[in-house]
């Protein structure tokens, strides 16, 4: 407890462990439901670092690295992989000729559709366990706590 409250025991498992067992909920289901399409290679990681910043057009990846909050390193990495696996590729900046921008194919393209579809899905499914009004203060809530105003997919 901390000196000088008064709110006594918490009322069940730290706000820490309670928001690693969401995420990690919902990373096992967009993984289990994601293998079942044509785009089972794909890691949330994939969707989360590139393929939602590149929803509006090409990206540099240091953009990348900044919109995304992961390291120069991760994103190269997922970058190569995704290039290589045929959902982004790079191309010459068309004023920077030391810079090149990662863009979507049409691979990714559906990608990102199928992604986003599935966000939809495993919401509706959390939505079906907590429903209603309930729903709606704790999706705002997080929406609140996190300060989110990012891309959604």
């Amino acid at each position: 407890m901390v000196a000088g409250s008064e709110l006594g025991p918490l009322p069940g498992p730290p706000l820490p462990a309670l928001l690693d067992a969401a995420l990690t909920r919902f990373v096992d289901r967009f993984q289990a439901l994601i293998e079942q399409t044509p785009h089972a290679e794909l890691r949330l990681a994939h969707s989360s670092n590139v393929l939602r910043w590149l929803q509006g057009g090409p990206q540099r990846p240091a953009d990348l690295v900044g919109l995304s909050g992961v390291s120069k390193q991760a994103i190269s990495q997922q970058v190569a992989r995704m290039i290589e696996l045929g959902y982004v590729e790079a191309a010459a900046h068309p004023t920077d000729g030391r810079a090149h921008l990662v863009q979507l194919t049409p691979r990714g393209e559906d990608a990102q559709r199928v992604v986003h579809e599935l966000f939809e899905r495993i919401e509706a499914e959390w939505r079906a366990q907590l429903p209603g009004p309930a729903w709606d203060a704790f999706r705002t809530g997080l929406v609140e706590v996190s300060g989110t105003t990012a891309p959604t997919t």
